[in-house]
This record gives structure tokens, sequence and C-alpha cells, in this order.
């Protein structure tokens, strides 16, 4: 079967003709972008054929309605982040600048009757960034203005935001204060304030540690925030824009693990050691090795 290939011809309706006016994919699905008339073509070898429609305004604008408000009088909201709880509710947290250090948790489910349902307080002035886990559990705050200029990061527990509880925090080489965060895949992503910023392990939450850290080769500049999708780390700076950097996705092992050691054997005597029966201390692979290695032979095998 011979391949068959589309075109697209744009007349507009009351305005010129822009450079792009519509999409259309290799099966012949067709997207609009403006009113008017399209000729759609289909080829394929020495045959051809096509279709004119007349696409029509949709008007869908419509005017943007507040649905719920939920106000902080007595302090100046900073941050905020949106999450889906354990329990499937929806939830947001959010920050206060210039003020008491207060972190405060909402139930958004019903955005009409929106809740604060508790609140976190840290040796803090301001608490810059919010961030939560994809796995709704693990809440990081940043923090600056500490008494005793020990800013950095605070871990807190959100199974329960209605009660949270603080599992560790983490200052080490970021005592002058921690503008923007991002978890991403047992990580944090904290800029400090400065030209860099420090990846955090948070995978023991109340053991934290760093693991490695970017930084600008500009003196004089600085990364402003940062945000990592499918293992690239996307940060805004200052004045050398958006830089990428590859970190990976999160997995060491050549099986698909996030650790080489995602098994473990059990201590003790074993009465028959032909049937040891491995227990896996992960559950989820972190990328198909089948797609990655295609079908090479696994070099440790058991």
């Amino acid at each position: 079967m011979r391949p068959i290939a589309f075109s697209v011809f744009f007349q507009p309706t009351d305005h010129p003709a822009p450079g792009a006016s519509g999409q259309i994919d290799a099966q012949g699905r067709f997207v609009a972008e403006l009113p008017g008339r399209y000729t759609v073509v289909a080829s394929s070898g020495g045959m051809s054929e096509r279709r004119t429609v007349e696409i029509q305004a949709r008007n869908v604008g419509r005017k943007l309605e507040l649905v719920g408000h939920a106000p902080v009088r007595d302090k100046h909201t900073s941050d905020l982040w949106v999450w889906e709880g354990v329990d499937g509710r929806d939830y947001a947290v959010t920050g206060t600048w210039s003020a008491d250090g207060e972190a405060y948790f909402w139930d958004v489910t019903d955005p009409a009757n929106m809740k604060q349902i508790g609140s976190y307080k840290v040796d803090a002035r301001t608490v810059n960034d919010v961030k939560v886990s994809a796995d709704g559990r693990i809440c990081v705050i940043s923090r600056e203005g500490a008494s005793n200029r020990r800013n950095g990061l605070v871990i807190l527990d959100v199974s329960n935001p209605a009660e949270v509880k603080e599992l560790s925090a983490f200052d080490e080489g970021l005592t002058g204060g921690v503008h923007n965060v991002f978890i991403y895949q047992d990580h944090v992503y904290a800029i400090n304030n400065s030209r860099r910023y420090d990846v955090i392990d948070i995978s023991d939450p109340a053991v934290p540690n760093r693991v490695g850290q970017f930084e600008l080769d500009t003196p004089g500049h600085s990364v402003h925030d940062v945000w990592v999708v499918d293992g690239i780390a996307y940060s805004s700076n200052w004045h050398d824009g958006v830089q990428l950097v590859d970190i990976g996705n999160g997995a060491s092992c050549h099986v698909g693990y996030r650790s080489c050691f995602y098994r473990s054997i059990p201590l003790g005597k074993i009465e028959n050691g032909r049937k040891v029966e491995m227990k896996f201390e992960e559950k989820e692979k972190k990328f198909d090795p089948e797609k990655i290695y295609k079908g090479q032979p696994n070099p440790t095998k058991i």
C-alpha cells in the first residue's frame, strides 16, 4: 500500500491569511485555527482527492468567574501548591511573606467552600515556596529569615494535611535562603539565591542529603526557578535565559529499577539454599529495559 500524503489550503473569510492556519496529521485528522474555507487534499501515487469545508467561529470565549475565595487578611500570601491527597480529596498549601514563617493548609475539594484545615509554623520570616510530592505525602517548604540564620528547607509529612508533622530540616550550604524548589522522583531541586541549585535526596525524608548541584558559569548571574520533566531540569536565569540539564530519569540499574539493590535475600539459617526466595524492595521500574537495551542479555542474571 502506497503512503498517503495530506495537505491543506486556506481561504480566509474576513482577514488576511496568517502563516499557519491549521494542522493536519498523518492520518488526515485536521484542526483549523481560524474560521474560513479549507481544502484538504489527500494524494497517493498518481491519485488525489480533495474536500472543501467551511469552518465557523465557535465563539467559546466567556468571562472568567470567581468560584471561591479563602482570605488571609493579616499576612501576605506567597506561593501555593495544589495536589490530590492520599484520601482522594483536593488540598492546597500556601506560604506567607515577611510575616512569622507560617504555612496554611486548605481543603479545596469544593472550590466554592474552601476551608483552612491546618497550619504549620517554622522559624522564618518568609515561607518562599511550597511543593508537594507526586504521591501527596511529602511537602517541602523553603524559608528565609530564620532567627539563627540557618534557612534552607523544612520537610513535612502531609499524608493528613489537617495534622502536619515535621520530618526534618536541611540547611547545609543553604543558609542564604532558598527561593524556589521542585520535587522530582525523591529529589528536591533547591535554588540557593545564587547562580546554582542543589539536588537533595529525600528518599528517606527524615535524613535528607545533598547528592549534586548545578551552577551557572557566569559570575554575578543567578537562577530564578527550576522545573523538572522526564529527566530534564529546566531553569530560568535572570541574564542567561533558559537552560536545560539532563539529570536522568531517576534510575541507576540496567534492569530499570532506581537502585541495583532492588532485591534482597533473607538472613539467618536457610534450610534449602537452592530455593531462596528473594524479596523485591522496589515494586515499580523507572524505565522499560527492553525499549532501552532492545533485547540485549541481562549481564547479571541469577
